[in-house]
């Protein structure tokens, strides 16, 4: 009787969990010595494999294209016509992060979720723990000569929600995809963030992460499903950004600022910051000065403290014209596949406006909007998916075919 042979079956999801402890690594890891440097050198041998990868596997789209448009933009023009830093190693994180869902999503999409799970809970529940055994911070943040803040596993308290928004997002798009519900993991990750966000009392991580909140609220309501469009709520944040940072008018949000996030109708003084920016930016508009450029007020440094605004403020209205490219090429494909009714779709875009609308008065970096992006540019895999391996409807929604 002849054996049967065993099949050997690679654990994609193990493979794709290293991978992004190195392309998605948390602040503390920096504070290590040596590893930026090992990291750096890791990083950018697996960003030539990617590439050659996605060549290979002809995975390659315009998505893609313009991602490597914005990024070599950004190294280029703060290089050569900005004469500031390359910022290079963190530019190609962002592109590994592009190429390796984009290779994997197609045919693994499970493993990718399953490893992106595991890495989002791993750095929620650490950084928890963290703030409970270290009060007074894990380490120091030196931003700025005579300038020191505490910071844990994932920096300081204004940038927890940078991760925890794209993480509670991947939590809870995983959850649904297994079990159609929110399951233990995924409500204890949700506890633990709350907590997390309420202990920093930071106004941003507040109202982003209530707006996420809001919005899973808004998902499992009938008849509100529609408010969830992705091309609606860019609209709207637009129209947001405008307002607030533009316009400086929000009185409507004046009892909400003052009296329950205790905090100036100046938002800490950002709106002198974003003045400033403006005055700035109008004197190199079109490529900027150059990658992690800062407001100089009085004898202090400061970041623009807005995503959109330091975008402008690094490498110019190029910059900002190809992203906005990007942000019109996932809308197009959520139109053509109509998956802006889709629930998973409607988790993805929750969690991307949430972490905009976070971006209005913090200088976050691009790395987890892109993991973001990619995933929704790429809808129609994660609609197909859940078709093939369910016949459920969840929330009255039903999937494209």
């Amino acid at each position: 009787m002849q054996k049967s042979k065993k099949v050997f079956k690679i654990k994609y999801s193990y493979i794709l969990f290293i991978l992004f402890i190195f392309i998605l690594p948390p602040p503390f890891l920096n504070e290590i010595p040596y590893y930026p440097f090992f990291n750096n050198l890791i990083t950018t041998l697996i960003v030539f494999v990617l590439i050659l990868l996605n060549i290979y596997k002809q995975r390659i789209n315009m998505f893609i294209m313009i991602t490597l448009m914005f990024v070599c933009w950004n190294v280029l023009s703060s290089y050569i016509l900005a004469e500031g830093i390359l910022d290079i190693f963190n530019n190609i994180k962002i592109v590994s992060i592009v190429l390796l869902i984009n290779l994997f999503i197609n045919n693994h999409l499970i493993s990718l979720l399953k490893s992106l799970n595991w890495l989002f809970s791993i750095y929620i529940y650490l950084n928890f723990i963290t703030i409970l055994l270290f009060p007074n911070g894990l380490y120091m943040d030196n931003p700025r000569t005579d300038h020191y803040r505490s910071a844990w596993l994932l920096g300081i308290e204004n940038q927890f929600v940078y991760t925890i928004v794209p993480g509670i997002t991947i939590i809870i798009l995983y959850t649904f995809y297994k079990k159609n519900k929110l399951d233990f993991n995924s409500v204890i990750a949700l506890l633990v963030s709350i907590i997390t966000i309420l202990s920093s009392w930071s106004a941003t991580a507040i109202v982003s992460y209530v707006l996420f909140i809001l919005g899973l609220v808004f998902l499992l309501t009938k008849g509100t499903k529609k408010l969830l469009n992705y091309n609606l709520l860019i609209i709207l944040y637009s129209f947001i950004w405008i307002v607030v940072v533009r316009i400086n008018s929000y009185n409507f949000f004046q009892n909400i600022i003052e009296n329950i996030l205790d905090k100036d109708m100046t938002f800490s003084n950002r709106t002198v910051i974003w003045d400033r920016a403006f005055l700035m930016i109008e004197s190199s508009a079109w490529y900027g000065y150059g990658n992690n450029s800062v407001i100089e007020l009085i004898t202090k440094d400061f970041r623009t403290h807005n995503l959109i605004l330091q975008m402008l403020l690094d490498n110019g209205l190029v910059s900002l014209i190809l992203f906005i490219l990007l942000l019109s090429l996932i809308g197009q494909q959520l139109i053509k596949y109509n998956a802006n009714t889709n629930v998973m779709i409607s988790i993805i875009v929750i969690g991307m406006f949430a972490f905009l609308i976070g971006g209005l008065a913090e200088s976050y970096q691009l790395n987890h909007l892109f993991l973001i992006m990619i995933l929704l540019y790429n809808c129609k895999y994660i609609i197909l998916y859940k078709n093939e391996t369910s016949n459920n409807k969840i929330f009255g929604g039903s999937y494209v075919k």
